[in-house]
């Protein structure tokens, strides 16, 4: 017969941990040091990632900005280019603006669009 059991915890289970204490106290000591240490460590870099996002997203917010404010004259100095051709009766031009104002435009407004943090709604 076959006894198979598994565990999903930091530490061995109290009996474990004395078991290895009076094999030898050392092993003991390096355990409960190594489960310190992981803790600490573990604290420290989600400490950092958390440093890093303020740091970060508030650059991406502002690049994004950017982007949309880019986008927005692309297309207002498009509209006035077609508007600007169709009066002198330049068709193709102004239909060559509007497709180019589209195409340029529009996926970096979409992707803009997608990348914003969504809000989410909380229940207390």
């Amino acid at each position: 017969m076959q006894v198979s059991q598994t565990r999903s915890a930091p530490l061995p289970d109290p009996g474990e941990l004395q078991a290895y204490k009076d094999i030898s106290p050392e092993l003991f000591d390096a355990i409960v040091s190594e489960f310190k240490e992981n803790g600490r460590h573990r604290r420290e870099m989600e400490s950092r990632a958390m440093a890093l996002d303020e740091q970060v997203v508030p650059q991406l917010v502002q690049l994004d900005a950017w982007g949309l404010g880019s986008a927005t004259l692309i297309v207002v100095l498009a509209l006035a280019a077609i508007v600007v051709a169709s009066v002198l009766g330049d068709t193709g031009a102004a239909v060559a603006t509007a497709i180019s104002a589209v195409l340029l435009a529009v996926p970096g407004i979409i992707n803009a669009a997608k990348r914003r943090p969504q809000k989410t709604e909380t229940k207390d």
